[in-house]
């Protein structure tokens, strides 16, 4: 009998005095630039009694180490803005942090360190943050030796992370097909707040006869169904720039027709006038003349 009191004195005691149990976040959690993040950590030891609970939650980069939020005995201290717990959730052990618009410089370690006194223990976990790249194009003309080259140029700007793929298709007679020539992509670069950009540019030919779409593809992990840029090819712009020449050569050519055509009206019309007053002018001297005849 006291061999089995001792035993379940021991169990008790050992239960009350073990360690405290704490759960993070998987990692990576990966997160959108500009988007909020949930940072769930809980403990297996709910006290409804939230005095004698404390929760830190520090964050660390390359660069540095820093508090991100203090809860001690009740008081909260949010250190980053806009940071929050919530009291009804921690009551219940779910110690998790909430951010709103995260920023690719909060990238890093965070470390949740729980207090049930008179126990302690922490985890840590990674966040990654990733930023869209923003996709534009643009028309460009360069002018050499043999003539003016067109080209079409897509600007993949400020992304992170680095990994990217930029491509070329091109639309022609309803076929798409992938243009390995005639293409160039510049080397990727480290903008200032850490992250990259890189152009694509490709060269397009004139055609008078068919319908050609380019279009640039662009492949990140932050974009699931990769990103596609549409543009009229420049080659289809180029005839109608001939064209709108050649509309106006048209129409000058026209008036300069139009305008001899009234010319020679207008003279033809007048050498007639000018024909009936001399045939005129003669008939009369000829009358004259019978008359002078006669006397």
């Amino acid at each position: 009998m006291e061999i089995l009191l001792f035993c379940v004195v021991i169990i008790l005691f050992t239960s009350l005095g073990g360690p405290l149990e704490v759960e993070i976040f998987l990692e990576p959690l990966e997160v959108l630039a500009n988007e909020d993040a949930l940072l769930k950590c809980k403990y297996k030891e709910p006290e409804s009694d939230l005095s004698h609970v404390a929760v830190r939650w520090t964050f660390t980069s390359q660069t540095a180490k820093k508090d991100v939020y203090i809860f001690n005995g009740g008081k909260h201290q949010p250190i980053r803005n806009g940071a929050k717990m919530f009291d009804n959730a921690l009551q219940k052990g779910n110690a998790s942090l909430y951010l709103p618009n995260v920023q690719r410089y909060e990238e890093g370690t965070y470390t949740c360190v729980v207090f049930v006194t008179p126990h302690k223990e922490e985890k840590s976990s990674v966040m990654q943050v990733s930023v869209q790249p923003k996709v534009s194009m643009s028309v460009q003309e360069i002018s050499t030796a043999n003539g003016t080259e067109h080209f079409l140029q897509c600007d993949v700007k400020e992304f992170y992370p680095k990994p990217i793929k930029v491509s070329w298709f091109k639309l022609s007679d309803g076929k798409m097909e992938y243009v390995s020539t005639s293409q160039s992509t510049e080397d990727i670069v480290t903008n200032s707040d850490g992250t990259f950009s890189v152009s694509s540019k490709i060269k397009t030919e004139p055609t008078w006869d068919e319908q050609t779409d380019y279009r640039c593809l662009v492949e990140h992990k932050t974009i699931f169904d990769n990103f596609t840029l549409e543009a009229d090819s420049v080659a289809d712009k180029i005839p109608a720039v001939y064209q709108i020449i050649g509309g106006i050569v048209g129409f000058i050519l026209c008036a300069i027709c139009v305008g001899l055509c009234v010319g020679l009206c207008i003279w033809y019309k007048k050498s007639k006038e000018t024909q009936e007053i001399r045939t005129g002018k003669d008939s009369h001297k000829d009358g004259a003349m019978q008359v002078t005849d006669r006397s």
